[in-house]
């Protein structure tokens, strides 16, 4: 499924590499690591597609990313450990799920905007955010 989703874009970006997916224990424990209870769709997603070197992070990156993030810029953003980072646009902002109590209630995606610690509403879905930054509307 996650794989068709991608396939469209590929042909007009050669960086976009998808990456075999993932184990489920593989999963399990980078839920453990970060303390977040992921959604179904990401949990499909990396089982699928372990990332695609443009827009999607590796269950690698989500870990080092988040674990990194909420140790560096706790003191200038606060909020920085209800957010979930999935992927990231490559200017140094971040696609995110907010998290609320170690579980993201909604899929709904949000860009952090690293320059002013912003939370901008992009996409309802995992779905929709592949759509909306491989046809720059994200």
């Amino acid at each position: 499924m996650w794989i068709e989703k991608i396939k469209p874009y590929m042909a007009h970006n050669q960086f976009i590499k998808p990456k075999s997916g993932v184990d489920f224990v593989v999963i399990k424990e980078a839920e453990q690591k970060l303390g977040v209870q992921f959604t179904p769709e990401l949990i499909s997603l990396l089982s699928e597609v372990n990332g695609d070197d443009v827009l999607l992070f590796s269950i690698e990156q989500i870990i080092t990313y988040n674990i990194d993030s909420r140790r560096d810029y706790r003191e200038v953003y606060d909020e920085i450990d209800n957010l979930l980072f999935i992927a990231g646009n490559g200017c140094g902002d971040y696609f995110a799920y907010k998290v609320t109590d170690g579980a993201i209630i909604s899929t709904d995606i949000v860009r952090w905007e690293h320059e002013d610690n912003s939370v901008v509403p992009i996409a309802g879905n995992l779905a929709e955010l592949i759509e909306k930054y491989y046809t720059d509307q994200a």
